[in-house]
């Protein structure tokens, strides 16, 4: 399990940033623009829930960027 932020990248684009469940969805984002957070599991392919520290949810389309970056 793990944990994940979707970012708006410097293109503008969304970027997902996967991390480990020790850090806090808000420590990690620092200045970044947050689009959307939760919690992925990889094995499983799945994302769900939300940042509390954030106070974002996650999003059905959320995968695809955790999925583009664990593959880059």
């Amino acid at each position: 399990m793990a944990k994940y932020l979707i970012i708006q990248s410097e293109s503008g684009l969304p970027c997902a940033v996967v991390f480990s469940e020790a850090l806090s969805h808000k420590d990690v984002a620092g200045n970044m623009k947050v689009i959307s957070a939760g919690f992925c599991d990889v094995k499983e392919k799945r994302h769900f829930g939300y940042s509390e520290s954030l106070n974002l949810e996650s999003q059905k389309d959320d995968w695809q960027y955790i999925e583009l970056a664990l593959n880059h």
